[in-house]
């Protein structure tokens, strides 16, 4: 019993340690450049007008998404790629980060494809997972799929499952958090379509 609260502690610490750390470093940012435009707008307006750095700050993440998203922040994200693995200490790091890295449209680590999986023995019942789509080993057909638990999906269950099993979704990553954040609650057309297909 007392194993089993330490690991409840541990994990509900775990959990709320993910879920803070994007928060403060937002709020970090909206601090740093909320305190760097109080001048300007002072300047501008004549007085200070609060929350033009949060404004600031989501117009600069809003118009980074868009340009990770084109063609040319796609090209530029490779070329740092082959800089960077062609660094001899930086590369080891780098590859290893790949691996784990949660990459929201992207095609690295084990959240680079949303696929679906057997429930057990159940055929007809699937589970949302996420996989790399590189096999365990050479020769080896089976992949590592980590399906999250709901409603938080950082924690979950790794598990090793033929290739043959895995039926791969047309759902981005985003997609899929959506679903699981929701409780389901949100569910794209794009799985309910292919759910019927699905043996």
């Amino acid at each position: 019993m007392k194993l089993l609260d330490t690991n409840h502690a541990r994990n509900t610490f775990l959990a709320g340690l993910f879920a803070v750390i994007p928060l403060a470093v937002t709020g970090y940012l909206i601090y740093l450049v909320e305190a760097n435009t109080a001048e300007i707008t002072r300047q501008v307006f004549g007085r200070y007008v609060p929350l033009v750095g949060a404004i600031i700050v989501l117009m600069l993440v809003y118009l980074l998404g868009m340009i990770v998203r084109s063609v040319f922040g796609k090209w530029i994200l490779r070329t740092i790629d082959r800089i960077i693995t062609r660094i001899p200490v930086l590369k080891e790091l780098y590859n290893a980060w790949k691996q784990i890295s949660f990459t929201p449209g992207g095609g690295e680590g084990i959240y680079a494809k949303v696929v679906l999986i057997p429930a057990g023995g159940a055929q007809r019942t699937k589970l949302l997972g996420f996989t790399s789509g590189v096999v365990c080993a050479p020769g080896s057909t089976m992949l590592p799929v980590f399906v999250p638990n709901v409603p938080n999906p950082i924690l979950g269950r790794i598990y090793f499952v033929d290739q043959a099993d895995v039926v791969e979704t047309p759902l981005s990553t985003d997609e899929a958090f959506k679903i699981l954040l929701s409780s389901a609650n949100y569910v794209p057309y794009e799985i309910t379509q292919q759910m019927p297909a699905v043996r």
